[in-house]
């Protein structure tokens, strides 16, 4: 929906977005309609990305390298799906890609979804990242404040609850 990368202004906040991910899965796809080789980051959307500075909140598909999240670590240690090597070293590619504008930028939150791993982390530089999870699974949604950049996931029968009333 937006191009990459893309910067705006929202809540007084400067936000990064930075989309694009490797599927691993793409062996089981099909080109042009269930998957697409432009989904990948590429080095020129990393340099236009460090080219506009600092940002206080960056959203992205992909998670990051060296990601704080245990539930996307052990997704990533376990390989529950059974990916090919390769595709887990283009992954890999893509999560450093994400990590370099992470490192560089210092944004104070990093949202990404991608791995449907639901969590979050801390760096030990104070650096936080929250993982959605997919569609119906808990911590699939969350509500930003802009203000403390603080994120609040409702649980699925708060939110089944809101919609029945």
């Amino acid at each position: 929906m937006l191009p990459r990368p893309a910067r705006l202004r929202i809540g007084g906040r400067t936000v990064l977005s930075l989309g694009g991910a490797t599927s691993v899965d793409k062996y089981w796809r099909r080109e042009g309609v269930t998957w697409w080789p432009d989904e990948d980051i590429t080095d020129e959307h990393v340099a236009a990305a460090l080219a506009g500075g600092d940002a206080d909140l960056m959203l992205t598909h992909e998670g990051p390298a060296e990601t704080p999240v245990r539930a996307v670590q052990e997704v990533l240690r376990t390989n529950p799906m059974g990916f090919p090597d390769d595709a887990l070293a283009d992954s890999l590619l893509s999560r450093r890609r994400v990590a370099k504008v992470w490192n560089t930028i210092y944004p104070e939150l990093l949202m990404h979804g991608h791995m449907h791993a639901a969590g979050g982390g801390q760096t030990d530089d104070g650096r936080r990242v929250a993982s959605l999870g997919s569609d119906m699974q808990q911590g699939n949604l969350g509500f930003l404040d802009m203000k403390t950049l603080r994120l609040e996931t409702p649980s699925l029968r708060d939110i089944r609850e809101a919609a029945e009333r």
